[in-house]
């Protein structure tokens, strides 16, 4: 038995970009843009505990994350767990997140 496979060429890496779980993704609550699509955003958390809703552009997906090329500083703390629950300007429990170990 045989394959064959083809891989393109890697897009070019965006020197600001940062790497987030997808399940932090959720649908910008400003709605549809000119383009009638609804714009994605993420939950940053700032020193005091308060989730702040932040439209994103987003890159090329890896596994289960995807490239966020802008809206996210490096280093910023975002809601990788619930963000579909949270609404802008909650406190929340911040913690590292942990990925369930498979053994």
């Amino acid at each position: 038995m045989t394959a064959s496979a083809s891989f393109a060429a890697a897009s070019r890496i965006e020197p600001d970009a940062v790497l987030v779980r997808m399940s932090a993704l959720v649908a910008a609550s400003t709605g549809p843009d000119a383009t009638g699509r609804t714009p994605l955003a993420v939950f940053v958390v700032d020193e005091g505990g308060r989730a702040t809703e932040r439209r994103v552009k987003t890159g090329d997906f890896i596994r289960s994350s995807v490239v966020v090329t802008g809206g996210v500083e490096p280093g910023e703390r975002v809601v990788v767990v619930g963000a579909s629950l949270l609404q802008d300007g909650e406190v929340v429990d911040a913690r590292p997140y942990a990925a369930e170990r498979r053994d």
